[in-house]
């Protein structure tokens, strides 16, 4: 069988695919995480000989092909020949639609995973998210958008994928945010945040949240004037509720993890951080050694207080 040498491996195209997913890969830090991803690769623990196949999913068809596309012309991954194309090259990116505000098209995400790969995947990025407040305001409209695609659709996505990732004993990284964290709650909503002990609680939270936007007294209620503050604070609970239960049922690593203030389209190119340096904790929590941490939430590389 046809087989090429990339860093110190020589690659062999007879063996089964490593797989990863990477949502919202069309910019920014999904982006940055797919091509350090493939930089990273050949010399990973993860390779032992295997194609690499990523799959960068956008909501907007024309944008991911584009950025699929794009790689092509990564001056850092053509400097080592990565793209299998030509009989060369290891890595093969591809896209696919994801919508996380339908839950149709999860289902036809997950659905294709489980067809088209019976065996499991290694990794998935949960890196899709909104931030519009700043744009179009704060209102129960704008409200009801942030949780339907930062915290139900990542929901969503980790309890359909954990199966297929399990099967590879893989990792799954959830893309969460220093806003998420407990201190701008009063001690009692923090609390049920800290110790809540199933995802039921969480999202019970998260409808308190919503409800009480609704009714105008979210403030009085102890709630702060950010869905999105909201939502990260859920999807940091919940990665620590299933990535404690998926080690230890089926040795997945799960953890959530900032990636800083990074300078992309969602701040408006006003962070201090370049997605690549952006990348970094993603991409540790993703394909580096952790020492089987599972559960944590995770900032400038290593383990951090919630």
């Amino acid at each position: 069988m046809p087989q090429v040498k990339v860093g110190r491996h020589l690659l062999d195209r007879s063996l089964p695919l490593r797989l990863a997913a990477v949502t919202g890969a069309n910019r920014g830090l999904g982006h940055a995480i797919v091509r350090n991803l493939a930089l990273r690769y050949p010399h990973s623990k993860l390779n032992d000989g295997n194609l690499f196949r990523i799959y960068m999913t956008a909501r907007d068809v024309r944008r991911g092909i584009e950025a699929r596309n794009g790689l092509a012309g990564d001056k850092d991954l053509r400097k080592i020949d990565a793209l299998h194309e030509n009989d060369k090259g290891f890595l093969e990116p591809q896209y696919l639609p994801l919508d996380l505000q339908s839950f149709d098209s999860i289902s036809a995400f997950v659905n294709y995973l489980n067809r088209e790969h019976p065996d499991g995947i290694d990794i998935l990025v949960n890196n899709a998210g909104i931030a519009i407040e700043t744009v179009k305001g704060f209102s129960l409209a704008t409200v009801d958008q942030t949780l339907a695609t930062n915290y139900y659709g990542t929901l969503k996505m980790t309890e359909e994928l954990l199966p297929i990732v399990a099967k590879k004993q893989g990792r799954i990284v959830n893309i969460s945010s220093m806003l998420g964290k407990l201190q701008k709650y009063p001690a009692s909503i923090a609390a049920r945040f800290r110790e809540a002990k199933d995802v039921g609680e969480v999202t019970e939270l998260v409808s308190e949240f919503r409800n009480a936007v609704a009714a105008g007294d979210y403030e009085e209620k102890g709630w702060p004037r950010s869905a999105y503050a909201v939502s990260k604070s859920a999807v940091t609970a919940i990665s620590r509720i299933l990535g404690q239960k998926s080690f230890e049922e089926h040795g997945v690593l799960l953890n959530s993890c900032c990636p800083g203030y990074v300078q992309t389209e969602m701040t408006h190119g006003r962070g201090r951080k370049t997605p690549d340096q952006g990348a970094r904790t993603p991409l540790k929590l993703a394909i580096e050694d952790i020492d089987q941490t599972s559960g944590k939430f995770w900032e400038h590389e290593e383990v951090s207080t919630w």
